[in-house]
């Protein structure tokens, strides 16, 4: 039995237009598509920054939310797109803390 995924990025702020292609290859190659949708985060604060992590947090949050809203518009797509979301609230920052 062969296996056929097509694998595609997309960001916060992309467009559908390059997984409506991919979607419809997929679907003409009979193909699974995964697709990750990805986001660039400031690293937090070190040190004593107090008022500047608050202010991070905020932003994080921010970003949190942009990203599960751009992974949840991605979902309808396609009837080949299968999803396993997963939050980016469960994903591990750039200094491996669970946020």
């Amino acid at each position: 039995m062969s296996y056929r995924t097509i694998f595609t990025a997309t960001g916060v702020g992309f467009n559908d237009r390059d997984l409506e292609i991919t979607a419809r290859l997929c679907e003409e190659v009979e193909a699974h598509l995964s697709v990750l949708v990805v986001a660039l985060a400031a690293p937090p604060p070190i040190g004593s920054a107090g008022s500047l992590a608050l202010v991070w947090l905020e932003e994080h949050e921010e970003n949190v939310k942009r990203l599960d809203a751009r992974t949840a518009a991605v979902r309808p797509c396609s009837p080949v797109i299968h999803c396993q979301p997963t939050s980016a609230a469960n994903m591990p920052n750039s200094a491996g803390v669970t946020t």
